[in-house]
């Protein structure tokens, strides 16, 4: 890996059982208000229970954990520039400290949904294609 290309990992925390059961809960009350026929809820039920229990692992504090090592690593002078590939507006703050210490800071998205507003208004952005991404790492 190239020595001035960073990837910070964290590992996933896995959702408990009550938070899976109010989860389940939730989807179920949900369903019941729709109103749907027999024929519709048998199709769509499975779907939504589905859902729940492929959303029980998932990565928390990361932002935390990137947004600290990107400012440390600038107040360092250890970058002249900083490429985040996010679209959170979580970011910005840490995002315009590093421009205020006369660093460049922008971010690069895959595709414009899920990118956020405030990132968009507030940061340098380059929407990338996904099958193009792979043109941004390191070569070995």
């Amino acid at each position: 890996m190239d020595k001035n290309l960073d990837t910070i990992i964290r590992k996933l925390r896995y959702a408990s059982d009550r938070e899976i059961l109010n989860e389940l809960t939730k989807r179920k009350e949900t369903l019941g208000s729709l109103n749907l026929c027999k024929d519709c809820m048998v199709k769509i039920k499975p779907c939504c229970y589905d859902c729940v229990m492929k959303k029980s692992a998932r990565e928390k504090g990361i932002d935390v954990k990137i947004a600290i090592e990107i400012v440390q690593k600038a107040l360092a002078d250890e970058y002249d520039a900083c490429v985040l590939i996010s679209g959170d507006s979580d970011f910005v703050p840490a995002l315009q400290l590093i421009e205020e210490r006369g660093k460049k800071a922008f971010s690069l998205f895959m595709r414009c949904r899920g990118y956020s507003w405030e990132l968009r208004n507030n940061i340098e952005f380059h929407a990338i294609k996904n099958k193009d991404f792979t043109n941004f790492l390191p070569s070995d």
